[in-house]
């Protein structure tokens, strides 16, 4: 891009690919020697504020449950039965049936904004 604003995006570019660049060396380098160093919290750690623990520990239970239970859906979604490809199937079939199929037609701003009213208007009109 030329001109002022080919100059900032230049500048953001490089921004970002700096920026990349350096979480890419973090993540490869810092993040596993910090992990081997770093141990858990001991059991103590709410020992000032209880109610905080515990509400923690019964987000920890939800979020346990809710691995098992998406563990447990994929793995029948996997299965190796025959049945379990009628599923999506009549799920797409629904989709498709229930989209509203004018949505997707052009409409005459989309197409004024395009150049397309011409041509539009003489397809109405045959």
């Amino acid at each position: 891009m030329n001109g002022i604003i080919g100059r900032y995006f230049y500048q953001f570019g490089i921004t970002v690919a700096v920026a990349v660049l350096v979480s890419l060396f973090v993540s490869f380098t810092l993040d596993p020697m910090l992990s081997s160093l770093w141990r858990d919290p001991e059991q103590g750690r709410f020992r000032w504020v209880p109610w905080l623990g515990r509400l923690l520990d019964r987000v920890e239970l939800g979020v346990e449950w809710l691995h098992r239970v998406y563990g447990r859906l994929l793995a029948w979604s996997l299965s190796e039965r025959r049945h379990r490809v009628y599923l999506p199937f009549f799920g797409m079939i629904h989709a498709l049936r229930t989209l509203n199929w004018r949505q997707l037609a052009p409409s005459a701003i989309a197409a004024s904004c395009c150049g397309l009213r011409a041509s539009l208007s003489s397809a109405a009109s045959a």
